[in-house]
């Protein structure tokens, strides 16, 4: 059956947008509209911690830990800081819930106060958390930790695979370059950038844009390289546009040659609209 755009999209003139429309219908079967959504999204991310040989997400975590571990339960539900000054800050957050049957859920809340180094519960547990910010008049001293339940060693979680996402000290903001898609959208992916900041000497790095789709595992889409001696940033555009499809997780990961870089990174798109 032929799929008709039909949605009355102001955006009917540009072939970049009706095409990746067109071809999630024949992908994937689903109908979708960039005008019905009306949101772009940009997640931006950044790394000190990309060591020579590991694949590391470019996003703040705990020192050593390198990627995410991503759940299929509603288990992230704890805040707390590494510092006893943090006690008057309350929080936007954004990220999804998962219900039984792997869906993805989109929602946003605010936190109550957060209490120090001593451990305060989210309002609704997460199963993804994809962006936090400081939604007070006070900045933060951090570092501040969103994380599972475990036990804390001066306000950190002893074990940092619990953790899922962090304000790095100072910062009033997350830098995650990864993010997840619910079940009722698509991200048409318009451009990747990345850059190696603040090294020196000859540091070479490898940079991937990453999907997994529901019940899979994270392929590569996107992969191109970086060097202090020669281009250290770039920026890539997408076209056609990258399908990111719904129940999905995306992130930019990084692999050096050479320990503690510091890499950044970013990916931007338009959100679309299951109709």
């Amino acid at each position: 059956m032929a799929f008709n755009h039909d949605y009355g999209s102001p955006f009917a003139t540009d072939f970049d947008i009706r095409y990746a429309e067109y071809l999630t219908y024949a992908t994937y079967g689903d109908r979708v509209s960039v005008y019905s959504k009306a949101k772009d999204l940009l997640k931006f991310g950044k790394t000190s911690d990309a060591d020579s040989g590991q694949s590391v997400t470019i996003m703040t975590l705990p020192s050593g830990v390198y990627n995410e571990t991503y759940l299929s339960s509603n288990a992230i539900d704890s805040f707390s800081s590494g510092s006893t000054d943090d006690i008057t800050q309350t929080f936007s957050i954004e990220g999804h819930t998962i219900d039984s049957d792997g869906n993805l859920i989109f929602t946003t809340q605010t936190t109550g106060v957060i209490t120090g180094q001593t451990r305060a519960a989210l309002p609704t547990p997460l199963a993804r958390i994809t962006r936090v910010s400081n939604n007070s008049n006070t900045s933060l001293t951090g570092p501040v930790y969103f994380y599972e339940n475990t036990a804390l060693s001066s306000g950190a979680p002893s074990d940092g695979t619990k953790v899922h996402l962090m304000l790095a000290a100072g910062k009033d903001q997350s830098e995650k370059a990864a993010t997840a898609i619910s079940y009722r959208d698509y991200w048409f992916v318009t451009q990747m950038s990345a850059g190696i900041n603040r090294n020196t000497g000859n540091v070479k790095a490898d940079i991937e844009l990453q999907i997994r789709q529901q019940n899979g595992v994270f392929r590569s889409k996107r992969q191109f390289g970086l060097s202090t001696t020669g281009t250290s940033s770039l920026v890539v555009p997408f076209r056609p546009y990258l399908i990111v499809p719904k129940n999905s997780d995306i992130r930019l990961v990084v692999t050096t040659d050479t320990n503690d870089t510091v890499v950044t990174g970013d990916i931007s798109g338009y959100l679309a609209l299951v109709v």
